[in-house]
This record gives C-alpha cells, structure tokens and sequence, in this order.
C-alpha cells in the first residue's frame, strides 16, 4: 500500500506544480541561439528514466547520435538530462519539460547545467525535424504545452517564422549568431558615427586646429594689436 500513497502524493505535487509551471514567457530566437552552448542536429537512440541520488526526483537521460553540429562542436553522441519520467510506475512529470521517443531526428538547443547537458528554455528549445515530398529536411519548432505570452502578457506564438528547410534553418542560426557576437553592436554604430580619432586631443592640438581654420582673423587681430602699440612704442 506504500507505493500507491507515494504516487498520489507525488502526482499531487506535480499538478500543483504544472498549474502554477503552466504559463512561460516566449524566448525570441535570437535569445536561444546566444544562450544555447550547443545547437546539434541528432536522432535519439536511448531513453532511461532513474530517480535521483537522494531518490527524490525523477530524471530521464536521453542519448543522441549526433549528425552535425549547427553551433558548438559536441562529441558524435550526446546524452541531455530532462526532470521527469517513470520509474517502476511512478511517472513524475513538469509542463514545458520535452519528451524524446527513440528515433526521433531532432535540433536540440544545449545548455550545461549542475546536473549535465538539459535542454535550453525546454521544449521551447526543440525542434522537430521531418522530410517534405522530395525528401528535403524541414524543421519545425515543437508544439509546447505551455500558454506561452509575450513582455505584456498576452499570448504569443513560440516561432512566427514557421516551418524552414534545414539549410535555411542554419543560416538563420549563423545570422543570428553573428548579430549576438561580441562587438558586432559596436561595430554596426561606429558605422554609423563620423570617424574620431581614438586619441583625447589635446589643448595644444586643439589650439593648432583653430589657427589653421581662423587664420584671416587672427592675422587681422594681430595686425590691430601692433598698430596699437605703436604709439606706446614711440613715447619710450
């Protein structure tokens, strides 16, 4: 009779958590890409679902086989840890956290965590990978359960752009990429600006670049200084 008491409480647990889990803010993609430590293209070979070292909680580690590397240079198999999954019929579960089956082709966002390689901003950091009539891949975000809602608060789309060729799906991630790099802001408003030099100047160099530009009127000015102490001059 324990092991039913265990899995009520839990469950218990797990809806108050998925009710108050169950809105997210939406990640633009940008934020993804420079998030992420790794963007990798793989098909998942192997699920396990154990429970912790302190047998609290529940964790699923699943395998993927690498097939490139969109971001990142990851070894050829990949192992991501996700909370939740079912350990001798107790299931625990957290709204927002993915799911992998065995031979799903997936783009999974990685981010290093304590615990491992997890899923970057969860199943917002998926993608599902099939093929079109002609055999070309397509990505495509994964559905979300979560209520996803923009800066105010009202619902939003997870991926606007909707379902790209894997080609372009890359490149995306590579202009992206190179909007976030460092300096690339920088860059793009010295462009903007009138060129400086990037030397303080000084009185000096200063003083020379206003002789050079008003020199007709300090010329004049000195002119009028002298012939007023002429005068004075004379009377010594």
């Amino acid at each position: 009779m324990r092991i039913p008491s265990i899995a009520v409480t839990a469950g218990l647990v797990l809806l108050a958590g998925t009710a108050a889990a169950s809105t997210a803010r939406v990640v633009p993609f940008d934020e993804k890409v420079a998030v992420a430590d790794a963007i990798v293209l793989g098909r998942v070979t192997a699920t396990e679902s154990q429970w912790d070292p302190q047998k609290r909680w529940i964790v699923t580690r699943t395998t993927f086989a690498v097939d490139r590397a969109i971001k990142g240079a990851p070894s050829q198999s990949l192992t991501i840890v996700t909370p939740g999954g079912t350990v001798d019929g107790i299931r625990q579960e957290t709204s927002g956290v993915p799911s992998f089956r065995k031979g799903d082709e997936q783009i999974v966002f990685v981010k290093q965590a304590e615990a491992g390689a997890t899923v970057a901003f969860f199943d917002q950091g998926v993608y599902a990978v099939s093929r079109n009539a002609s055999g070309e891949p397509v990505v495509e975000a994964a559905p979300s359960r979560l209520l996803l809602v923009d800066q105010t608060g009202r619902a939003a789309a997870g991926d606007p752009a909707g379902p790209l060729t894997l080609a372009r799906f890359e490149q995306a991630v590579r202009q992206s990429a190179a909007r976030s790099a460092p300096g690339a802001t920088t860059m793009a408003m010295k462009q903007q600006e009138p060129e400086e030099s990037d030397q303080p100047r000084g009185f000096a160099s200063t003083l020379r670049e206003f002789a050079s530009d008003h020199w007709k009127i300090l010329t004049l000015v000195g002119f009028g200084v002298l012939l007023a102490l002429i005068p004075l001059i004379r009377r010594r």
